[in-house]
């Protein structure tokens, strides 16, 4: 059973660990969190894995700034004490991709590098001119495992798209997995993962039950518009005895019976303005929901959704919850897009 993680504040990359890996990826952030708390929360998930692999953020040593490590994937391996693997995109180099990994390697003895994974190699001629500097080394440290297949996730404006939105279908991951097995020296992986240090306690206490005397029922808006969450904050409200309830305002027609909170979080609901709008059964529930009394918390893209319109790309206005209050100079508050 493999137990994904990202490091740094990222929602889209751990949606496809999560489908891939069918248990809830979890973003290891040095920025916002401090390293007991991320210590926790990668100790809590690994610990009932087989293995843990972590996806890094940006280049290996890239953190707060030029003097500071923090929020670095460097930072996050030493503080783990966990091997790394690194992946060059070698695609317009041949040579000098050997001189980057013994640069990186170089730069600080302190991170364990176990091995390379050459990334977008045209063929064996290729792979050779990247990797004949480990053959003839004598130093040979560094596993050169080889990886020739090119990345084919769908793109737009702010990366990949969410795995909620595009899907991932068994012949795709069948084909990815057919490719990775013949290209890369998953053992060499596998056993550099069984240096890491073994697997001790919680060295925080940020998951602790609370045991609140009045349980609550929040709904969770989750579905192709709004998929932005990490799980470790809906895990903290599971430990502060709230059940986390599902819903859909694109599917559903109206909210889960029994609710005291809404949480509405982001994505991409500019995509889905006109179903958004057109379920007007869902936004009269929340509407009521809120009239009630209820409690409704949102950013990002929930944010939007609470407005009275959504412009989309092609300047189309689409009627949205009205709960946020107009302000003036403009009478009636809106969310423009592609400006």
């Amino acid at each position: 059973m493999v137990q994904p993680f990202k490091i740094g504040p990222d929602f889209i990359d751990p949606s496809y660990h999560t489908a891939i890996c069918g248990r809830p990826s979890r973003n290891l952030d040095t920025w916002m969190c401090e390293d007991a708390a991320v210590v926790e929360i990668f100790t809590r998930s690994a610990k009932t894995a087989d293995i843990s692999i972590i996806e890094g953020v940006m280049g290996l040593y890239d953190g707060f700034g030029p003097d500071e490590e923090r929020g670095s994937t460097a930072h996050v391996a030493k503080l783990l004490a966990v091997p790394v693997v690194l992946v060059i995109d070698a695609q317009r180099m041949a040579t000098s991709a050997a001189a980057v990994a013994l640069g990186l390697r170089e730069f600080d003895r302190a991170v364990d590098i176990a091995g390379v994974v050459f990334n977008n190699v045209g063929g064996k001629g290729h792979y050779d001119c990247c990797a004949g500097y480990w053959r003839r080394a004598p130093d040979k440290k560094l596993r050169l495992p080889e990886l020739r297949c090119r990345s084919t996730d769908p793109e737009r404006h702010l990366g990949l798209v969410p795995a909620e939105e595009a899907g991932l279908s068994s012949a795709l991951l069948e084909r990815l997995g057919a490719q990775f097995e013949q290209h890369v020296d998953l053992e060499s992986i596998i056993d550099a993962a069984r240096r890491a240090p073994a697997i001790g306690q919680a060295a925080s206490d940020v998951f602790c039950r609370c045991g609140n005397e009045v349980p609550v029922r929040i709904g969770v808006a989750r579905d192709e518009a709004l998929n932005f969450y990490y799980q470790e904050n809906l895990d903290l409200l599971q430990c502060l005895d709230a059940e986390v309830v599902p819903f859909s305002l694109l599917k559903d027609e109206e909210l889960p019976e029994d609710l005291q909170g809404i949480y509405l979080g982001g994505g991409f609901p500019e995509l889905f303005a006109g179903r958004l709008s057109a379920n007007r059964s869902m936004r009269g529930s929340i509407r009521d929901f809120f009239a009630a009394g209820g409690v409704i918390y949102a950013e990002c893209g929930g944010l939007m959704v609470l407005c009275e319109t959504l412009i989309d790309f092609d300047g189309r206005r689409h009627e949205m919850m009205g709960l946020v209050p107009p302000r003036p100079p403009y009478g009636a508050t809106s969310c423009r897009l592609g400006t």
